[in-house]
């Protein structure tokens, strides 16, 4: 493993890892509940490697890319980067590190404190710039990348990305950044009225079930009995998710038939959809016109990205999987492997 590079996206949700030679790796974790474990977690991801031996040095260099920064545990962003960069640090003490920005080139550590609204919340670049360099750079692109929390909605022109904002709130603004994911987004932010049972029913505010639910009903998510990271903490099924689904709407899932509550999920995703297919419409009509146009998907959410493609009435080029072209655990930790592969070539 001598001359690795290892690449890590460090959020508030997950941690994740790769080498950008193939081998990726992701662990769930609540940095917001427990921010002084981090380094535990990360020396777990980083030994989870095959080839990792206890004792040894086998990086060359670490290149991460920060989203946890956002969370509230932490005063503000200039704090959350400073903790995150002193768990790396801790774990890695003699190993070089780089930080992504959000102009598109690594930092130094103390760059990075001194500077951190550039380093915070950039690792949607760091994919899209992976993304640019798998295309021509006459063919104008689109990434979208649906992951557990958000969808990343990036225009590429010229072999580059061409986006409006670089910060969050600048994202949120262009509609480039959407706050929906598939695992955990609060049902109540996909919309206050459903139809069910044939009647106009309002959604209560609470959060009862999540996005995790809607695509363990529909199948699109594959059930996890251990898994417990869920609203009420019982377990990640579809007979549960059935439960967490029908309290929603105020009422008690055994009270009512497969197909009501599969109907009930169907039109959470049907919000869902709408919400990012609006949102990739003000992307496309904004930046990408063009008539000639790629689509790349990735992240955890590849299936719901392919859907939303269908419905905008614009008519791919092609559509690039990254799951299907380097396998769904790299689609999964695209951010990992991208600044693994960004620092790699930056060396």
């Amino acid at each position: 493993m001598a001359g690795r590079i290892l690449g890590l996206d460090i959020g508030g949700a997950n941690l994740k890892a790769a080498d950008g030679c193939g081998w990726a790796e992701a662990l769930p974790f609540a940095l917001w509940r427990e921010p002084e474990h981090l380094p535990r977690q990360l020396l777990r991801l980083a030994t989870s490697h095959p080839e990792a031996v206890p004792g040894d040095r086998p990086w060359e260099l670490i290149a991460l890319t920060i989203t946890g920064e956002l969370c509230d545990c932490f005063a503000n962003r200039a704090e959350g980067v400073d903790t995150i960069l002193a768990a790396v640090a801790r774990v890695f003490p003699d190993t070089p590190q780089r930080v992504w920005s959000q102009c598109g080139d690594f930092l130094t550590p103390d760059q990075a404190r001194a500077r951190p609204l550039e380093v915070a919340s950039a690792n949607w670049l760091a994919t899209a710039e992976f993304c640019s360099k798998l295309l021509p750079r006459s063919e104008a692109a689109v990434v979208v990348d649906i992951g557990s929390t958000t969808t990343d909605l990036t225009p590429v022109r010229h072999g580059n990305p061409v986006p409006i904002g670089r910060t969050d709130l600048e994202r949120l603004q262009s509609g480039e950044l959407v706050y929906r994911g598939i695992r955990r987004t609060p049902l109540m932010a996909l919309a206050e009225h459903v139809g069910f049972g044939g009647k106009f029913t309002g959604v209560m505010a609470e959060r009862f079930a999540t996005t995790h639910d809607v695509y363990l009903v529909l199948g699109d998510l594959a059930e996890e009995p251990d898994c417990k990271d869920t609203c009420d903490g019982r377990p990640a099924t579809r007979e549960f998710a059935k439960r967490r689904l029908a309290r929603m709407v105020g009422t008690d899932a055994e009270r009512h038939g497969e197909s009501d509550l599969l109907d009930l999920a169907r039109k959470f995703d049907e919000a869902m959809r709408r919400q990012i297919r609006n949102a990739l419409w003000r992307v496309l009509a904004r930046a990408l016109p063009d008539s000639r146009l790629t689509a790349i998907v990735c992240g955890s959410g590849e299936f719901l990205a392919r859907r939303i493609l269908g419905e905008t009435g614009r008519d791919f080029t092609q559509v690039i999987s990254l799951s299907e072209r380097l396998g769904p655990k790299l689609s999964e930790s695209i951010c990992a492997h991208a600044v693994a592969v960004l620092a790699r070539d930056s060396l």
